[in-house]
């Protein structure tokens, strides 16, 4: 199950970093107009990918598990700010 969610998630991300796929997504989607936007919706992205692939690792070191509360918290605060937006948009709109 996590092998396609991480297939989705990355082409998601091929979509969004093309330039083809922002033309279609901007015609598409009206909250796509704004680049801030497609920028935080990459970064969300790129993250996510590494985080499946660290939860994913055999081992894990004890610094690394110690810092896990704060990049989780920092994957909520890019979700948050994400969906602010487009809230802000669709209110705009």
């Amino acid at each position: 199950m996590t092998k396609e969610y991480t297939g989705i998630i990355l082409v998601l991300l091929i979509i969004i970093k093309s330039p083809r796929g922002q033309e279609i997504m901007k015609h598409q989607n009206t909250h796509f107009q704004n680049p801030q936007i497609i920028i935080n919706w990459i970064i969300l992205l790129e993250t996510s990918l590494q985080w499946i692939e660290w939860l994913q690792s055999t081992e894990m070191s004890h610094k690394d598990l110690e810092r896990c509360p704060k990049k989780i918290q920092n994957i909520m605060y890019l979700m948050k700010r994400i969906s602010l937006l487009t809230q802000r948009l669709v209110s705009l709109g």
